[in-house]
């Protein structure tokens, strides 16, 4: 009977084995990957709930089954407070596209992300504006010939990031950015404009699924920009 309590703790071991490596080895599809360790946490939720009343119950009636319910809901609890600590850290809001220019867009094939609607656009863009306003285009004091080739270099050394597209007229780059574990894909697109004085940066980054991005886009622009800002000094 004792080994039931462990029997969540088994399973969401498991599921997050499977799905999180499954997916980071390319043996699942990340979707997949993920539904798999999205249950996990779920079963993690459920089980932290159900024994550490458990565990309360039998502290109050004095049963003997008490410290089998504490140890069992050990690891529920500490997936929890875990993924409690990572969406405090990335911020759990339901955004998933960031740009510093509303009328960025991207010219790679509408297939290879959702299609998003006049409303969703400007209900993401306020969102955007409230949570991310440090999130702003940059302006580089080199002129776009000079500035592009060290952007696209950037974007090429950026572990994850694949360059799908240069161009050197439009002065616009396009990127796949994968994520580490799940390798989901984010587009990514940057374009570099003159202005006086230098380079004015734009840059859009969008998830193709998902309504989270636990902060990712917004970061992933903030790091483009550090890492370019100190090379175009």
């Amino acid at each position: 009977m004792s080994l039931l309590w462990w029997l969540p703790t088994a399973l969401i071991v498991a599921l997050i084995a499977v799905g999180a490596g499954g997916a980071f080895f390319r043996v699942l599809e990340p979707g997949a990957g993920f539904r798999l360790f999205f249950l996990a946490i779920l079963i993690a939720l459920t089980s932290a709930l159900v024994m550490s009343g458990a565990a309360a119950l039998a502290s109050a009636r004095g049963f003997t089954w008490r410290g089998s319910a504490v140890k069992g809901a050990a690891f529920p609890v500490l997936v929890m407070v875990l993924l409690l600590i990572m969406s405090l850290a990335g911020g759990s809001h339901p955004i998933h596209d960031v740009t510093t220019d509303p009328e960025l867009d991207f010219s790679t094939s509408i297939e290879t992300y959702r299609p998003i609607g006049a409303e969703e656009r400007e209900a993401v863009l306020v969102q955007q504006r409230e949570l991310y306003p440090d999130v702003e285009a940059l302006q580089v004091p080199l002129p776009p010939n000079r500035a592009l080739p060290i952007a696209v270099a950037i974007a090429r050394e950026t572990p994850g990031w694949k360059v799908t597209s240069s161009n050197p007229v439009s002065r616009r780059i396009e990127v796949a950015a994968e994520s580490q574990v799940f390798h989901f894909v984010d587009d990514v697109v940057i374009v570099i404009d003159p202005v006086k004085g230098g380079s004015l940066v734009q840059m859009r980054s969008r998830s193709r699924i998902g309504e989270s991005d636990l902060g990712a886009n917004a970061d992933r622009i903030r790091t483009f920009f550090a890492a370019l800002g100190a090379e175009a000094r």
